[in-house]
């Protein structure tokens, strides 16, 4: 009788433990922001320390390949810009710039080419003006880039007050992102 009593005990104990780690596990589990799909493989993001991160792909384990960027990094997303069939990496760092020589958020743009190395397309210092964020619209072919900018006041359309405007849409053009349209409330 005392040896029954004693498993009931260990294996109620046990089961504890297990739904308890596992529960845990579950709740934790947030995505990572700076892991995204990306031509059947994986960019992300990886942080050295607060100045210096690589963008990484990633395929089947393997590094394949890897790009320096000796700035803070606040976004990472992805989406076929140009139209191609193969998904384009947007980053968005924060730095200053030959013309512009406040550190602010920025806007890169790489892809990965037929040797799965990753390449540059665009490093952009500004989108129209001084960025806030950005995300890419992978509803609508080729991928959009959605900016939300600082704006004065005299800058909006006159259709537009600043309260409807929610961002504005580009689309990858030969050189850079090219202005497309406003995106309203």
């Amino acid at each position: 009788m005392l040896n029954a009593k004693y498993w009931e005990t260990r294996i109620t104990a046990s089961l504890f433990i297990l739904i308890t780690a596992f529960l845990c596990s579950c709740s934790s589990h947030k995505e990572d922001p700076y892991e995204v799909p990306c031509n059947g493989g994986i960019a992300k993001i990886e942080t050295v320390h607060d100045s210096l991160h690589f963008l990484k792909f990633i395929r089947n384990d393997s590094l394949l390949s890897q790009w320096r960027l000796p700035y803070p990094v606040y976004r990472l997303d992805y989406g076929d810009l140009n139209g191609d069939g193969k998904d384009e990496i947007a980053v968005g760092v924060i730095k200053s710039t030959r013309f512009f020589k406040n550190k602010a958020k920025r806007l890169f743009i790489y892809n990965i080419d037929s040797h799965n190395q990753i390449r540059r397309l665009w490093m952009g210092s500004r989108a129209g003006s001084e960025i806030i964020d950005f995300r890419v619209e992978r509803d609508s072919f080729p991928a959009r880039v959605i900016t939300q900018n600082v704006y004065e006041e005299r800058m909006y359309p006159d259709s537009i007050s600043k309260e409807r405007l929610k961002g504005i849409r580009f689309k990858l053009a030969e050189f850079g992102l090219e202005f497309e349209n406003y995106v309203i409330k």
